[in-house]
Protein backbone atom coordinates (compact mmCIF):
# COMPACT_ATOMS: atom_id res chain seq x y z
CA UNK A 1 0.00 0.00 0.00
CA UNK A 2 0.99 3.43 -0.64
CA UNK A 3 2.10 5.67 2.44
CA UNK A 4 0.06 8.69 2.33
CA UNK A 5 1.31 11.96 3.74
CA UNK A 6 -1.80 14.17 3.33
CA UNK A 7 -2.23 17.28 1.15
CA UNK A 8 1.32 19.53 0.73
CA UNK A 9 1.54 23.77 0.49
CA UNK A 10 4.63 22.80 -1.76
CA UNK A 11 4.54 26.43 -3.75
CA UNK A 12 3.58 24.72 -6.77
CA UNK A 13 7.37 22.89 -6.45
CA UNK A 14 6.02 18.61 -6.44
CA UNK A 15 5.23 17.94 -10.03
CA UNK A 16 2.08 16.18 -11.11
CA UNK A 17 3.02 12.82 -10.73
CA UNK A 18 4.48 13.35 -7.14
CA UNK A 19 1.60 15.58 -6.04
CA UNK A 20 -1.38 12.97 -6.73
CA UNK A 21 0.25 10.25 -5.18
CA UNK A 22 0.88 12.13 -2.36
CA UNK A 23 -2.33 13.99 -1.76
CA UNK A 24 -4.85 12.91 0.41
CA UNK A 25 -7.60 14.19 -1.16
CA UNK A 26 -6.74 11.89 -4.32
CA UNK A 27 -8.39 8.15 -4.04
CA UNK A 28 -5.82 5.51 -2.41
CA UNK A 29 -7.06 2.88 -5.26
CA UNK A 30 -6.18 5.49 -8.37
CA UNK A 31 -3.00 6.01 -6.53
CA UNK A 32 -1.83 2.46 -6.39
CA UNK A 33 -2.75 1.96 -10.31
CA UNK A 34 -0.58 5.11 -10.55
CA UNK A 35 1.99 4.27 -8.69
CA UNK A 36 2.11 0.84 -10.19
CA UNK A 37 2.66 2.26 -13.65
CA UNK A 38 5.03 5.58 -12.53
CA UNK A 39 7.19 4.37 -15.37
CA UNK A 40 5.01 5.16 -17.97
CA UNK A 41 4.44 8.34 -17.05
CA UNK A 42 7.43 9.64 -16.24
CA UNK A 43 6.16 12.93 -18.76
CA UNK A 44 3.78 14.11 -15.83
CA UNK A 45 6.78 13.94 -13.33
CA UNK A 46 8.80 16.72 -15.56
CA UNK A 47 9.27 20.14 -14.52
CA UNK A 48 9.51 21.38 -18.03
CA UNK A 49 8.02 25.07 -18.48
CA UNK A 50 7.29 24.30 -21.97
CA UNK A 51 5.01 21.24 -21.03
CA UNK A 52 2.26 22.04 -18.53
CA UNK A 53 -0.65 19.39 -18.51
CA UNK A 54 -4.37 19.84 -16.50
CA UNK A 55 -5.06 15.89 -14.64
CA UNK A 56 -8.38 15.41 -13.17
CA UNK A 57 -8.15 12.73 -10.90
CA UNK A 58 -10.62 10.64 -8.92
CA UNK A 59 -11.07 11.82 -5.46
CA UNK A 60 -12.68 9.89 -1.89
CA UNK A 61 -15.98 10.29 -3.39
CA UNK A 62 -15.61 7.97 -5.23
CA UNK A 63 -16.36 4.42 -4.32
CA UNK A 64 -13.35 1.84 -3.92
CA UNK A 65 -15.33 -0.63 -5.59
CA UNK A 66 -14.71 1.43 -8.94
CA UNK A 67 -11.03 2.92 -8.54
CA UNK A 68 -9.34 -0.51 -7.09
CA UNK A 69 -10.93 -2.43 -10.35
CA UNK A 70 -8.02 0.03 -11.71
CA UNK A 71 -4.91 -1.49 -10.25
CA UNK A 72 -6.03 -5.09 -11.32
CA UNK A 73 -5.20 -3.80 -14.90
CA UNK A 74 -1.92 -4.70 -14.22
CA UNK A 75 -0.46 -3.87 -18.14
CA UNK A 76 -3.53 -2.05 -19.67
CA UNK A 77 -2.91 1.16 -17.39
CA UNK A 78 -1.85 3.19 -20.73
CA UNK A 79 -4.74 2.74 -22.43
CA UNK A 80 -7.12 5.24 -20.43
CA UNK A 81 -5.12 6.86 -17.78
CA UNK A 82 -3.93 9.40 -20.95
CA UNK A 83 -7.70 10.35 -20.81
CA UNK A 84 -7.18 11.78 -17.85
CA UNK A 85 -4.87 14.51 -18.51
CA UNK A 86 -4.60 17.67 -21.04
CA UNK A 87 -1.53 18.93 -22.70
CA UNK A 88 -1.84 22.83 -21.52
CA UNK A 89 -3.17 23.94 -17.55
CA UNK A 90 -6.46 25.39 -17.07
CA UNK A 91 -7.48 26.92 -13.87
CA UNK A 92 -10.69 26.25 -12.65
CA UNK A 93 -11.78 29.99 -13.39
CA UNK A 94 -10.65 29.31 -17.09
CA UNK A 95 -12.58 25.49 -17.41
CA UNK A 96 -15.57 27.49 -16.04
CA UNK A 97 -15.00 29.99 -19.12
CA UNK A 98 -14.57 26.79 -21.51
CA UNK A 99 -18.26 25.76 -20.90
CA UNK A 100 -19.62 24.09 -24.10
CA UNK A 101 -16.17 22.89 -25.51
CA UNK A 102 -14.67 19.69 -25.70
CA UNK A 103 -10.84 19.19 -24.85
CA UNK A 104 -8.26 16.99 -26.70
CA UNK A 105 -6.79 14.82 -24.12
CA UNK A 106 -3.31 13.03 -24.04
CA UNK A 107 -5.05 9.65 -25.85
CA UNK A 108 -6.29 11.73 -28.64
CA UNK A 109 -10.38 11.52 -27.85
CA UNK A 110 -12.48 14.53 -26.73
CA UNK A 111 -13.97 14.70 -23.46
CA UNK A 112 -16.90 17.69 -22.46
CA UNK A 113 -16.35 20.64 -20.26
CA UNK A 114 -19.68 21.69 -19.04
CA UNK A 115 -20.43 23.95 -16.06
CA UNK A 116 -24.22 22.72 -13.82
CA UNK A 117 -23.10 23.57 -10.12
CA UNK A 118 -19.86 23.74 -10.99
CA UNK A 119 -17.49 22.55 -14.18
CA UNK A 120 -17.90 19.08 -15.33
CA UNK A 121 -15.37 17.01 -17.34
CA UNK A 122 -17.83 14.38 -18.97
CA UNK A 123 -20.14 13.18 -16.27
CA UNK A 124 -18.28 13.97 -13.08
CA UNK A 125 -18.41 17.37 -11.41
CA UNK A 126 -14.73 19.00 -9.88
CA UNK A 127 -14.46 18.94 -6.56
CA UNK A 128 -11.19 20.01 -5.46
CA UNK A 129 -9.95 22.61 -7.63
CA UNK A 130 -6.54 24.52 -8.73
CA UNK A 131 -4.04 21.96 -6.72
CA UNK A 132 -0.75 23.33 -8.31
CA UNK A 133 2.39 21.61 -9.56
CA UNK A 134 5.29 22.44 -11.04
CA UNK A 135 4.12 21.40 -14.61
CA UNK A 136 0.45 22.03 -14.41
CA UNK A 137 -2.63 21.61 -12.41
CA UNK A 138 -4.44 19.25 -10.87
CA UNK A 139 -8.28 18.86 -10.38
CA UNK A 140 -10.24 16.82 -7.83
CA UNK A 141 -12.83 15.05 -9.40
CA UNK A 142 -16.00 13.05 -7.78
CA UNK A 143 -16.36 10.05 -10.49
CA UNK A 144 -13.94 8.30 -13.29
CA UNK A 145 -13.99 9.23 -16.31
CA UNK A 146 -13.57 6.91 -19.77
CA UNK A 147 -12.51 7.54 -23.61
CA UNK A 148 -15.47 5.81 -25.57
CA UNK A 149 -14.97 2.03 -26.13
CA UNK A 150 -11.77 1.86 -25.47
CA UNK A 151 -10.88 -0.82 -23.10
CA UNK A 152 -13.26 -3.09 -24.67
CA UNK A 153 -12.43 -3.73 -28.53
CA UNK A 154 -10.04 -6.30 -28.51
CA UNK A 155 -8.73 -9.68 -28.45
CA UNK A 156 -8.83 -10.85 -25.40
CA UNK A 157 -6.60 -13.75 -25.29
CA UNK A 158 -4.12 -16.09 -27.51
CA UNK A 159 -7.54 -18.48 -28.48
CA UNK A 160 -8.46 -15.27 -30.44
CA UNK A 161 -11.69 -14.61 -28.57
CA UNK A 162 -13.01 -10.79 -30.11
CA UNK A 163 -15.35 -8.35 -28.29
CA UNK A 164 -16.85 -5.69 -30.17
CA UNK A 165 -18.61 -3.24 -27.97
CA UNK A 166 -20.95 -0.35 -28.85
CA UNK A 167 -23.86 1.61 -27.00
CA UNK A 168 -26.51 -1.14 -27.78
CA UNK A 169 -24.38 -4.53 -27.78
CA UNK A 170 -21.45 -6.15 -26.58
CA UNK A 171 -21.09 -9.27 -29.05
CA UNK A 172 -18.23 -11.84 -28.13
CA UNK A 173 -17.39 -13.84 -30.92
CA UNK A 174 -14.67 -16.52 -32.21
CA UNK A 175 -15.63 -19.22 -29.47
CA UNK A 176 -13.74 -22.11 -28.92
CA UNK A 177 -15.61 -24.06 -26.36
CA UNK A 178 -18.31 -23.50 -24.05
CA UNK A 179 -18.63 -20.48 -21.87
CA UNK A 180 -20.37 -18.20 -19.89
CA UNK A 181 -20.92 -14.37 -19.42
CA UNK A 182 -21.71 -12.54 -16.43
CA UNK A 183 -22.14 -8.80 -15.78
CA UNK A 184 -21.76 -6.91 -12.45
CA UNK A 185 -22.24 -3.48 -11.61
CA UNK A 186 -19.65 -1.55 -9.55
CA UNK A 187 -21.00 -2.70 -6.20
CA UNK A 188 -20.54 -6.40 -7.21
CA UNK A 189 -23.88 -7.07 -7.75
CA UNK A 190 -24.58 -9.82 -10.77
CA UNK A 191 -26.68 -8.82 -13.45
CA UNK A 192 -26.58 -10.81 -15.90
CA UNK A 193 -25.79 -14.29 -16.34
CA UNK A 194 -25.81 -16.79 -19.77
CA UNK A 195 -24.39 -19.68 -21.39
CA UNK A 196 -22.56 -19.29 -24.58
CA UNK A 197 -21.15 -21.34 -27.63
CA UNK A 198 -19.26 -19.59 -30.09
CA UNK A 199 -20.69 -16.29 -30.66
CA UNK A 200 -23.13 -14.57 -28.03
CA UNK A 201 -25.00 -10.85 -28.46
CA UNK A 202 -25.95 -8.83 -25.25
CA UNK A 203 -28.03 -5.83 -25.39
CA UNK A 204 -26.93 -3.24 -23.20
CA UNK A 205 -29.82 -0.84 -23.72
CA UNK A 206 -31.65 -1.35 -20.42
CA UNK A 207 -28.29 -1.57 -18.18
CA UNK A 208 -28.30 1.70 -16.16
CA UNK A 209 -25.83 3.98 -16.89
CA UNK A 210 -22.32 4.05 -15.67
CA UNK A 211 -19.65 1.15 -15.42
CA UNK A 212 -20.11 -2.43 -15.44
CA UNK A 213 -17.41 -5.62 -15.39
CA UNK A 214 -17.72 -7.86 -18.12
CA UNK A 215 -16.78 -11.62 -17.08
CA UNK A 216 -16.24 -14.23 -19.57
CA UNK A 217 -14.95 -18.02 -18.45
CA UNK A 218 -14.16 -19.92 -21.41
CA UNK A 219 -12.49 -23.97 -20.98
CA UNK A 220 -9.11 -22.73 -20.47
CA UNK A 221 -9.16 -18.62 -19.63
CA UNK A 222 -11.07 -16.48 -17.91
CA UNK A 223 -11.23 -12.90 -18.53
CA UNK A 224 -12.76 -9.74 -16.38
CA UNK A 225 -13.17 -6.17 -18.72
CA UNK A 226 -14.74 -2.75 -17.65
CA UNK A 227 -17.44 -1.13 -19.98
CA UNK A 228 -19.20 1.99 -20.05
CA UNK A 229 -22.93 1.44 -20.62
CA UNK A 230 -24.46 4.76 -21.70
Amino acid sequence: MISLIGFSQNDCENSILDELLQNSNVNQWFQIAISLNASELSFINECNEDENYTMFVPGNSVPNESTATLATLSGEIMDYIPYYIHLNAYSYSELIELNGTALEMMDGNLASINYYDGPFINEAMITIEDICACNGIIHVINDLIWAPGIYLDEEINNQGVLIDYNKDYIEISNIPNNGIVEIFNMEGKLIFYDQFYQQKNINTTDLKKGIHILKIQLENNNTTKLFYAD
